[in-house]
């Protein structure tokens, strides 16, 4: 991907043909799967108001949760995955995931969307 300064948008360079998308001032959405992942609550920096996350499938052999739930730290609010979850959320507020208890037929996978802060950034 890059940036023309004399063509608005973006250009994307695939099998040698270039696509340029002139509607958009900056880069597409990125995002990142991940399987089993969990992070200590944090707050971040991003090129985007908002994130989106999606649970596509999560599976367990217990009854209670095993872990691995969203929070939303500056709300006291606890997000009990299961699949299909999908959360939207500011990335500046303090967020983060709990440990999960990874046994067996535990499996948890699942999707972000937002923008990194080097793509908005000429």
């Amino acid at each position: 991907m890059q940036y023309d300064t004399n063509v608005p948008g973006f250009t994307i360079d695939i099998d040698g043909k270039k696509h340029i998308f002139q509607q958009q001032p900056f880069a597409p959405p990125s995002g990142q799967s991940a399987k089993n992942y969990y992070r200590y609550i944090h707050n971040k920096s991003n090129g985007t108001k908002y994130m989106i996350l999606w649970i596509t499938n999560r599976k367990h052999t217990k009854e209670e949760s095993c872990g691995g739930n969203f929070f939303f730290a500056d709300y006291g609010i606890r997000v009990q995955m299961t699949s299909d979850t999908s959360i939207g959320w500011q990335p500046k507020q303090v967020h983060g995931t709990s440990l999960m208890e990874k046994g067996e037929g535990f499996e948890q996978v699942g999707l972000s969307i937002g923008i990194s802060k080097r793509c908005v950034h000429r």
